[in-house]
């Protein structure tokens, strides 16, 4: 929201312009303005630290909150910036909330200390209720305790939909503990940050598989873990005669670390099935590896 400068005549907007478009500076230059102070409005949006400059951003055409300074005894707000902005325009900043920043690896939901391949695919996920900074203030991305360029990751905004950001990578890394931190703005200068610790592993082993709820009624989740990332693998329901019930191969999404698969409970003609006992069969390969599980499941509506 705009407010009231110090001798202004109008209450839509103020703002500063470069009279020189093609002025250029070798330092950061100051924006000082002053408001009124009989503005009520600007008076306690300063005294909470509400009150920015903010500048006109062509390259994402929004308005950018500056790092700024208020002085609420000389009614001023001052801020340094080192991008040369054509306006600038003192705002009431409404919005104080952090952006969301989801990590995903391999297209899936991740737990901590998870297990990914050797190349991972790592999305990381911004909203906000505000439109996402991509221009003033990028993504950065801090791999292993490096900072990465921004030739080493890719980010992409829809047009129609500014408040989104979607960041992605998908470096080479050694077998080891590894950690990831992606940290974004949105256009007022709130900041989300997202951490995630994960392991590429060597080994080739399932560490872990179960489904809940067991018994189910309606549907129920198979989840399992993976150290080391597949070549290939099968997940099929039987019956307890052996015959095939559902397969759900083409449903495992990841070939290493947490996947998860749910089964409606139906068979492959998309029927469901009855009451009883069934056995989830997962297999494995790796070259001359294989690992093989059989679990038992019970269906009781």
């Amino acid at each position: 929201m705009p407010v009231r400068l110090k001798d202004g005549q109008s209450g839509v907007l103020y703002a500063l312009a470069w009279d020189d478009s093609a002025i250029t500076f070798s330092q950061p230059y100051r924006v000082e303005m002053f408001f009124d102070r009989n503005d009520t409005l600007a008076t306690q949006a300063a005294s909470f630290g509400r009150l920015k400059i903010y500048a006109w951003d062509s390259a994402i055409a929004q308005w950018v909150s500056l790092d700024s300074e208020i002085d609420v005894l000389r009614s001023k707000v001052s801020a340094n910036a080192t991008t040369l902005f054509p306006v600038h325009g003192l705002f009431v900043n409404a919005d104080n909330q952090a952006p969301s920043v989801r990590l995903k690896f391999q297209g899936q939901t991740f737990a901590d200390g998870d297990f990914v391949p050797a190349r991972p695919s790592i999305t990381a996920v911004v909203e906000d209720q505000s439109p996402v900074d991509y221009a003033l203030r990028p993504v950065r991305v801090v791999l292993d305790g490096r900072e990465l360029a921004p030739a080493e990751f890719s980010c992409s905004v829809a047009p129609e939909s500014p408040n989104v950001l979607v960041a992605s990578l998908s470096p080479n890394l050694p077998a080891g503990q590894h950690q990831l931190q992606v940290t974004a703005y949105d256009v007022h200068g709130n900041k989300g940050v997202a951490e995630a610790t994960f392991v590429v592993s060597e080994a080739f082993a399932l560490r872990s598989i179960a489904n809940h709820p067991n018994p189910f009624a309606r549907e129920t989740v198979i989840a399992f873990t993976l150290s080391g990332e597949a070549e290939e693998v099968q997940l099929r329901i039987y019956s307890t005669s052996g015959r095939l019930v559902r397969d759900l191969t083409d449903e495992v999404e990841s070939l290493v670390g947490y996947t998860e698969v749910v089964w409606d409970g139906s068979d492959e003609d998309g029927e469901q099935v009855a009451n009883g006992v069934y056995f989830l069969k997962l297999v494995a390969k790796r070259g001359n590896d294989q690992i093989e599980t059989i679990e038992k499941m019970a269906r009781l509506r």
